[in-house]
């Protein structure tokens, strides 16, 4: 499909051998190769799958010859820009898939952290709930203790017993003794624990 061109006509319009020099016309080179006499072009379209318009013209002159190149990407560069459009297509292509890619990685992080957050505030509910309910028996203890702060007298136990018209006033236990106060006046008892 391309024309394989030799000697003087190729001459004033190839690149340098080494691929650097633009074509005598000032356009991009399209192939260079190991010797003076092997410029060979091909077609692209096994290797890139890209449909190619080989009526366009060529940038070194025009094509008579079928020759097709298998291992032309080791040697060559394509004509047409072939290989420079499919490079930007792979490289948009490669491009958008890590641009979905960090997005997805993005939003993966956020409802993670959404998540995160979710379970620290039910636990800080609990801690509160917790602390609340502790608040308020600590508060009853106190209006308990303030309430009986009067009545009581130090290391002893009030308690009224009224049974059969005797009254049994106070129970008071120290140092394993219990002494037992009685408002019959005729006897007094002493009893061991």
């Amino acid at each position: 499909m391309r024309k394989i061109v030799e000697g003087p006509s190729a001459v004033g319009r190839r690149p340098s051998l080494d691929g650097r020099r633009s074509t005598a016309d000032g356009r991009r080179p399209t192939a260079h190769a190991e010797s003076e006499s092997n410029w060979n072009f091909c077609s692209s379209k096994e290797i890139f799958n890209i449909k190619i318009d080989h009526n366009a013209d060529s940038v070194l002159g025009d094509r008579t010859n079928d020759n097709l190149d298998s291992t032309c990407l080791n040697n060559y560069r394509c004509d047409n820009n072939t290989y420079f459009k499919t490079i930007k297509k792979w490289r948009e292509e490669t491009k958008k898939k890590r641009k979905k890619k960090k997005k997805e990685k993005k939003e993966k992080k956020k409802k993670r952290k959404k998540e995160k957050k979710k379970i620290k505030r039910i636990k800080n509910k609990r801690k509160r709930k917790k602390g609340k309910n502790k608040k308020i028996k600590r508060m009853t203890n106190k209006r308990k203790r303030k309430k009986g702060k009067n009545k009581k007298i130090k290391g002893t136990k009030n308690k009224k017993v009224e049974d059969e018209g005797k009254v049994m006033s106070t129970f008071m236990i120290q140092y394993r003794w219990l002494i037992l106060f009685h408002t019959d006046d005729s006897k007094d008892k002493f009893t061991s624990i």
